[in-house]
């Protein structure tokens, strides 16, 4: 058995859940509800929702907006 963090994979509810209450709960209703680390859940809410509190949105994921060719 290898020694280390076990990584419990993301779940479709959980990302909806994480989406549905991202900027309305505190991170840390959002990580005690889910079973997981706020850092999990700011890292999540980056690739799910393409922004997190201390990060700018990621490129192309705003709705209508296009990366430049």
């Amino acid at each position: 058995m290898a020694d280390g963090p076990v990584f419990q994979r993301w779940s479709k509810a959980q990302d909806m859940y994480l989406k549905d209450n991202w900027g309305r709960a505190p991170i840390a209703e959002i990580a005690a509800a889910l079973g997981r680390t706020e850092k999990a859940i700011t890292e999540r809410a980056y690739k799910v929702v393409g922004t997190t509190l201390d990060r700018d949105p990621k490129a192309g994921r705003r709705k209508g907006r296009r990366l430049p060719r």
